[in-house]
């Protein structure tokens, strides 16, 4: 981002430190247009109040990556900044445009089976991420490979459950995780929005029908 700002003679407004509502304020006073993403943020954004208090009509493009960002998230985002268009972006970190230094014995030169599983035998990557095309030939992706719970059989993408929870407008953020020592079991770490709720009342969220 930051080669093709310097190629087409755009300004970078970069932050020493991140805070929400200091890139609220950031995006009033230079007058944003574009900012990089990820899919937490754009939940901020839909159910944070703090919105209300900045101008952000300069912004008009978001490019999200990182992870899938869910198609009621967007919609939601849409219904609030009807101006601002997001464009859901993938990449790889092992294909990107810098150099790489191979270092021992940080990196795995030589390792057979470190190599086999991130190529296979043709010289293909393995990306590591679970993806699927739908009936008119769009690819979609899911999520990352190693990030997966396996329930009962099933592999289960953490981020489709943290975007349901996310759904709910008393849940401003949330992480699930499995619980490895206790078999098919998931954990759920949630920030409550306004904290609105003691920590021995967080069972009692309402879930709208």
């Amino acid at each position: 981002m930051l080669l093709t700002a310097a190629a087409l003679g755009e300004t970078v407004v970069l932050m020493e430190r991140f805070d929400f509502e200091g890139m609220l304020r950031v995006v009033e006073k230079y007058k944003v247009n574009y900012m990089p993403v990820s899919p937490p943020l754009i939940v901020a954004f839909v159910k944070s109040e703090l919105t209300k208090k900045y101008d952000l009509s300069s912004l008009l493009l978001l490019g999200c990556g990182g992870a899938p960002l869910g198609k009621e998230v967007a919609d939601r985002f849409k219904e609030k900044f009807p101006q601002v268009e997001i464009v859901q972006g993938y990449g790889l970190t092992e294909t990107g445009g810098g150099a790489t230094r191979m270092t021992d014995p940080e990196g795995y030169v030589g390792d057979e089976k470190a190599t086999a599983e991130t190529l296979d035998s043709e010289g293909w990557l393995k990306t590591g991420d679970l993806c699927y095309f739908d009936f008119q030939g769009f690819l979609y992706i899911v999520d990352r490979l190693k990030e997966l719970i396996k329930y009962k059989g099933y592999q289960v993408p953490p981020v489709e459950l943290e975007q349901l929870l996310q759904s709910n407008p008393e849940i401003a953020d949330a992480a699930v995780i499995p619980e490895e020592l206790t078999g098919p079991v998931f954990h759920c770490r949630l920030v409550l929005s306004g904290s609105r709720y003691p920590d021995e009342e967080a069972g009692q969220i309402p879930w709208p029908m």
